[in-house]
């Protein structure tokens, strides 16, 4: 028999797990002291940065976060119900009011995997923030596991300098395919007078709210169509044919289309390394195609089968699985897209691209002692918009 009280303490708990997803605390959002945990709902959160019917959505009174282009940043949470991780982006607009039109957003940082977390679920609370928000505990380290991370993150060089918003966008791995979004007013410094190279950067990627291709649910990290050129891998893509639904259809969308995200962003041999936090360096700026080794079998074709329009263009080079990395030579390697083409880039100082692995030159990897649990199918989160 169920009690008043027992009935009383289950609202309260329902309450306070749908009030502890997380938020970005750090560079400080809009209207801090009424930033929700709720996700992108269309219903009063909408997109971009929880507009719509939320208080002081824009408001940036009092908020200082400047930074200077090279420099690193602190990026920063508060929180407790991480759905297990997830995979995040960092976008920017220069636009006031920031736009619903998704295009005007560009990312300058992806991170696929272990973001905000890396945890088997949710995380344990440890207290409240200063405006009365459960969070869990800050991580120490950057190897740990079940606490809130502090990533680092640059604004690059040849951005546009001046006024701008930031937004921290995230995909969560366990439970409802859902999107938070949060965003903060920044000022830009030491960079460019024009926005040529914003321009060059890809759109922000949106999925899971109204109008927007959306993913079934279930448990798993999703990659990004084109997650850029500063990527930071904190797990493997989960296997599979996850694809993100369109509203109209049902169905995948088209190659050329930003919603269809392919399964493995990383390679099996990520998934398999001993370690669950595997940083891979920030990419340099594409560059045209090396001639290629012999024996590579990128031949400038799709391999037999693979593909439905024949020949890679521009100074795209053919690849044989969509999401897994490909060494074109040492010193340049692709992300292999759904077309089965890969875009040439250069990798990073210090680095070397061999058995399609990004790694740094002569230095052998520390391997963790800590086993990664796998997370069992049945292990989810439900909680109410």
């Amino acid at each position: 028999m169920y009690t008043s009280t027992t009935v009383l303490g289950s609202v309260l708990a329902l309450l306070a797990s749908s009030n502890a997803h997380v938020v970005m605390n750090t560079p400080t959002p809009y209207g801090f002291s009424t930033l929700q945990t709720s996700p992108l709902n269309g219903e009063g959160y909408n997109f971009p940065c929880q507009s719509g019917s939320r208080a002081n959505a824009f408001d940036g009174t009092g908020v200082s976060n400047p930074m200077r282009v090279g420099e690193d940043n602190d990026l920063k949470f508060t929180g407790s119900a991480v759905h297990g991780g997830g995979s995040c982006q960092l976008s920017v607009t220069y636009d006031y009011p920031p736009p619903a039109d998704k295009s005007k957003w560009k990312v300058v940082h992806s991170f696929i995997g272990s973001c905000p977390v890396h945890a088997e679920g949710n995380i344990a609370e440890a207290g409240v923030d200063a405006d009365g928000r459960p969070t869990g505990a800050q991580c120490t380290g950057d190897n740990q596991s079940e606490c809130l991370k502090d990533f680092k993150f640059q604004i690059p060089e040849g951005m546009k300098n001046g006024n701008a918003t930031l937004a921290w966008t995230w995909f969560n791995k366990i439970g409802n395919r859902e999107m938070y979004m949060n965003c903060a007013p920044i000022s830009i410094s030491g960079g460019s007078d024009d926005d040529t190279f914003y321009n060059s950067l890809p759109e922000l990627f949106v999925a899971n709210i109204p109008n927007e291709c959306k993913y079934d649910d279930g448990s798993f990290v999703i990659g990004f169509p084109d997650p850029g050129k500063f990527v930071t891998y904190g797990e493997a893509v989960t296997p599979g044919n996850h694809v993100c639904r369109d509203p109209a259809t049902g169905y995948g969308s088209t190659p050329s289309s930003t919603a269809s995200v392919s399964s493995s962003a990383m390679p099996t041999s990520y998934a398999a390394a001993p370690s669950p936090y595997i940083s891979v360096p920030t990419l340099a700026t594409p560059v045209s195609a090396a001639p290629l080794p012999s024996g590579t079998g990128y031949a400038g074709s799709h391999s037999s089968g693979n593909s439905t329009s024949g020949v890679c263009s521009g100074d795209k080079v053919s690849c044989p699985t969509p999401g897994e990395l490909v060494c074109i030579d040492e010193e340049t390697f692709g992300i292999c897209d759904i077309d089965y083409c890969a875009v040439p880039r250069a990798v990073s100082l210090g680095t070397t691209c061999s058995n399609n692995i990004v790694n740094k030159r002569d230095v052998v990897r520390r391997r963790s002692s800590r086993i990664h649990r796998h997370i069992p199918a049945h292990v989810h989160h439900q909680h109410s918009f």
